[in-house]
């Protein structure tokens, strides 16, 4: 059975942008959900406004329970990993994140970095 990503639900995830796409490459694994799209990301740092990437990304999405867990790939390099549980999104360390849902896309913050997603 194929499921939707569904960002923007109690875990406030990037999903709403993957869910209003057509059926992806979606799989369920127990209760866990998985999705899968491309999309464009920008990642700069705002501290010295300088722009570090500008292109094509690959959104990977798996819901399980209350938590979701975002792997988003820009190029070649090794993916950005953040998750989210009770209302608070955390990268692959220790620190928060601000995460902002626009519907379509989605702005991760932390630091000094802005990662803007946007859904092909």
């Amino acid at each position: 059975m194929k499921h939707p990503v569904m960002f923007g639900t109690a875990a406030l995830a990037l999903a709403a942008a993957i869910a209003a796409q057509p059926p992806l490459a979606q799989a369920q694994s127990g209760t866990a959900l998985h999705g899968k799209t491309s999309g464009h990301c920008k990642l700069a740092n705002v501290q010295y406004g300088r722009e570090m990437y500008n292109g094509s990304c690959t959104i990977r999405q798996r819901l399980d329970g209350s938590s979701n867990f975002y792997s988003i790939q820009m190029g070649a390099a090794e993916p950005f990993l953040f998750a989210t549980s009770d209302g608070k999104t955390w990268m692959h360390g220790p620190e928060q994140v601000r995460f902002r849902d626009r519907g379509h896309s989605a702005v991760f913050r932390w630091g000094d970095f802005r990662l803007e997603v946007e859904q092909d």
